[in-house]
């Protein structure tokens, strides 16, 4: 009888450790193909911007000039950061982590994802500096120069800051998964007792 019931509670744990474990795989998944999809729409536009940029900085002049050429220097870096993360999560995609790694890194992505934000509303401050301190420049082709800039940095800066935002909302939401199955399972000793519950 003591045989059969240690067998069930053997079975009954290595199927709920099982479960755990695809679920704890399921999160990571889940963050991985957010990142992919994340990176495609950051990627997408860096090439607009430097596609449609690129062939505006010929035909314009002044501010326009500047404009159109921050926003392919910028765009530039964004790309490469797109391409380099797509591919990056795309070797994580099938990877097996335990609980405390996951955790882990889904803390970290959304600290990183906070300060982000926190750098974008930078952007955004110093394009205004920018343009604001244009109008007080004597010569002209730094005036338009500081002005273009600041205004680059504006689009770029708000793009980049409801872009994080949303990233961070999208994270946040698949960590709260970890918040789900922890209130669900519990383990506790007390003096020579094993306890395991799942609440269904």
């Amino acid at each position: 009888m003591l045989k059969t019931m240690l067998l069930l509670l053997s079975c009954s744990c290595f199927n709920h450790l099982t479960a755990q474990k695809t679920y704890i795989d399921s999160i990571a998944h889940k963050r991985n193909l957010l990142n992919q999809t994340n990176m495609v729409v950051l990627g997408s536009w860096a090439s607009a911007n430097i596609l449609y940029s690129g062939m505006a900085i010929s035909t314009n002049t002044g501010n326009e000039k500047y404009f159109h050429q921050m926003n392919v220097y910028w765009n530039v870096v964004n790309l490469g950061i797109a391409g380099f993360s797509f591919f990056n999560t795309k070797k994580q995609l099938n990877k097996s982590i335990n609980l405390n790694q996951n955790i882990k890194e889904q803390q970290l992505l959304e600290k990183v994802l906070l300060i982000n934000s926190g750098l974008d509303v930078a952007y955004i401050g110093t394009g205004i500096y920018l343009m604001n301190r244009s109008s007080s420049q004597n010569l002209p082709d730094n005036q338009f120069q500081m002005k273009g800039f600041g205004q680059s940095l504006v689009v770029q800066g708000g793009f980049l800051l409801l872009f994080d935002v949303y990233e961070y909302l999208l994270h946040r939401s698949n960590g709260k998964a970890f918040n789900t199955m922890n209130s669900k399972t519990s383990f506790s000793i007390t003096g020579d007792k094993l306890s395991f519950v799942y609440r269904f």
